[in-house]
């Protein structure tokens, strides 16, 4: 079996209900579901698109489908510090 390689890109939640004109904002006790898109940028002009994905709950890394089958993937959820966070930052640790 070959080795699992990990695929990242930044995202971040898409606000709405639908997602590409589906319905993307479930919360279930079995499933959860998340929009999400690429930051705007570069690729935004290639077409970025969003997508609807499978999430899980808090602390499941392989999240359920709508059927309560595992995903074929897993998600984790990172975050970085926003551009107005780390200029504050570095003006306070300048002075």
């Amino acid at each position: 079996a070959p080795d699992a390689q990990m695929a990242c890109m930044p995202l971040q939640p898409k606000n709405g209900k639908h997602c590409n004109l589906r319905r993307c904002d479930y919360h279930r006790d079995t499933f959860r579901t998340q929009c999400l898109q690429r930051l705007p940028g570069l690729m935004s002009i290639l077409g970025a698109t969003s997508r609807c994905i499978y999430v899980g709950h808090a602390g499941q890394p392989q999240p359920t489908d709508i059927q309560g089958k595992p995903t074929d993937y897993a998600v984790y959820m990172m975050s970085c510090p926003t551009r107005d966070a780390v200029a504050a930052t570095a003006a306070a640790t300048a002075n």
